[in-house]
């Protein structure tokens, strides 16, 4: 963890009300930052325009932050995100010269290669053509790729892509994770508030990313069951952990701070 880490897992959870200086500094010494190192860094990424100083004395992310954020919460919609499948596939193509940008989005958002400068994942998403092509290119994809929607992959091809996904390591971190979560449900609310707190951030951080970056694969590829059992208890462990920070003399969030602002 960094100072600057904190401050936009902290700021994430306020959204636009933003939160005061004071709470930064108090959630910053409680992860091991002094002031000072909270300070230079609260004045370096306001400079970079990633946070706003909008009043005096309080802080939030700029509108800029905002498609990072959006879908990293789309997880709270769980199995929303999804529609049936018709084994058609979305294909992003012409990126012959991928950056390294262009593969975080892309596998971020359940793609994988296919071919060379082809990229490809099931037609599966709720989200209209439109609306995932604003999407990739808000999250950075070069603007040179071209999204298709409902395209017929050879069967050869289909079992190619297919293949790329570990199903298995998919499961393990679903099954994992709400382990993880259901046993610190159990002694959260008995440990000392900062301890509550510091364990809430990160195990729900870790749970919010693989939910965040899942693929979200067809039934008829991977059953979703333990999809569905780990967002319902990241929803548990998000009300409980939210009702912790407030309890811990911060600020109430608007949604319980977790560990997230490496994954942008």
């Amino acid at each position: 963890m960094k100072p600057s880490s904190v401050i936009l897992d902290l700021l994430r959870t306020y959204q636009q009300r933003g939160t005061s200086a004071r709470n930064i500094m108090a959630t910053g010494k409680m992860f091991g930052f002094n002031e000072n190192a909270m300070r230079v860094n609260l004045s370096r990424l306001t400079s970079r325009d990633i946070i706003e100083n909008f009043k005096r004395g309080h802080y939030r992310l700029t509108s800029g932050t905002d498609p990072i954020s959006e879908f990293i919460d789309a997880w709270r919609q769980g199995e929303q995100r999804c529609q049936p499948w018709d084994e058609q596939s979305y294909c992003v193509m012409n990126l012959a010269d991928s950056t390294d940008k262009d593969i975080w989005v892309l596998s971020t958002t359940g793609f994988v290669p296919v071919a060379a400068g082809v990229w490809a994942r099931p037609d599966n998403l709720a989200l209209k053509h439109d609306q995932l092509e604003n999407r990739l290119q808000q999250l950075g994809l070069n603007q040179a790729g071209v999204l298709v929607t409902g395209a017929r992959l050879s069967a050869e091809i289909e079992v190619a892509c297919q293949a790329q996904y570990d199903l298995a390591a998919l499961e393990d971190s679903y099954i994992g994770t709400r382990r993880q979560l259901e046993s610190s449900l159990k002694h959260l609310r008995e440990f000392p508030v900062e301890q509550a707190m510091k364990e809430s951030f990160h195990l729900g951080g870790a749970a919010i990313q693989v939910l965040a970056k899942d693929p979200l694969l067809p039934e008829q590829i991977l059953d979703p069951d333990n999809r569905i059992k780990l967002w319902r208890t990241m929803l548990e462990y998000d009300r409980v952990g939210r009702e912790i920070w407030t309890a811990g003399n911060r600020e109430s969030p608007e949604i319980m701070p977790t560990s997230m602002a490496s994954y942008a």
